[in-house]
């Protein structure tokens, strides 16, 4: 029994799956530099973490078992969404941290504003401005 897809590529579940002739790869390969993406960004999140306990002294209970139960991308969804700041984030700002927030994590790189709505963007530009945060005081 023979596959094919959309995207020209076949197999037969035996062997690997092959490129047909006049077929376009740039779909798999704009899937994977998704995927990558994605799988950076949830990198920096846990990084948030760890950095917080270590540097900023800060242990982020809840947000690591966000991170456990939601994922990554879930979470930043979350906390973004939510109508006000987080206690993380007010205990990151107590501290001269705001660079470890979930919100200067998206402002600060580029790269993951696509992974972001407009809305979400702006909301986390606007906190990160009400608190002051130098970064995004500068754009």
């Amino acid at each position: 029994m023979k596959t094919s897809y959309n995207n020209g590529i076949k197999g037969d579940g035996k062997n690997p799956p092959r490129l047909m002739p006049g077929a376009s790869v740039e779909f798999s390969i704009e899937v994977k530099m998704k995927d990558d993406l994605k799988e950076r960004f949830n990198l920096a999140m846990l990084n948030i973490y760890k950095c917080a306990k270590d540097e900023a002294k800060y242990n982020a209970t809840r947000y690591l078992q966000m991170l456990s139960e939601k994922g990554c991308l879930e979470t930043a969804h979350i906390l973004i969404n939510a109508s006000t700041v987080s206690d993380g984030y007010t205990a990151l700002w107590e501290r001269g941290r705001l660079d470890l927030t979930v919100e200067a994590l998206i402002w600060d790189n580029p790269e993951y504003h696509k992974l972001f709505t407009e809305d979400e963007l702006r909301i986390a530009k606007k906190r990160l401005v009400d608190y002051q945060y130098s970064l995004a005081l500068k754009k």
